[in-house]
């Protein structure tokens, strides 16, 4: 019975790679169990990922509706302001009266109250509105169309 030197090198080159293999089996296995507890934690990440997802897919639904709805408000709004804008631009300015020119101050008095200036009656054919244009002054209608404007 004599054993050759060589093949008993090559056992012994065997079992070190066996021991190599053992070794990194081990340490394979340790890298499965780590990435195994990463594995739930991964899954929990991921749906709640999804769960944002869908709840922002919902606020963007939300402010498109919103967006909408201030475009509609602000046409609508745009749409009021011009008309009034026309409306404002046909009234005559202050002072002013719609046959034009300005209205003729009434003669004064040859009585004892010559400081004291005498309101002109309305004629007979003045219209409520034609009144209204002589005696408001511009900026009271831009106040109340604001005061309008805000109410609504």
């Amino acid at each position: 019975m004599t054993t050759h030197p060589i093949g008993l090198l090559l056992e012994a080159f065997v079992a070190l790679l066996l021991m190599v293999t053992v070794g990194y089996c081990f340490v394979l296995n340790r890298k499965l169990a780590r990435l195994r507890s990463h594995h739930a934690e991964l899954r929990e990440v991921v749906a709640q990922l999804n769960t944002a997802t869908f709840a922002a897919q919902a606020a963007i639904a939300g402010l498109k509706e919103t967006t909408l709805e201030a475009d509609r408000t602000l046409s609508d709004r745009l749409k009021t302001a011009a008309m009034l804008s026309d409306q404002l631009g046909a009234l005559p300015s202050a002072g002013e009266r719609p046959g034009g020119g300005r209205p003729k101050q009434p003669a004064a008095p040859h009585s004892s109250s010559a400081g004291a200036p005498r309101e002109a009656s309305p004629k007979a054919t003045d219209t409520p509105l034609e009144r209204f244009r002589a005696t408001t002054d511009r900026r009271e209608i831009e106040r109340r169309l604001d005061n309008l404007k805000k109410a609504s």
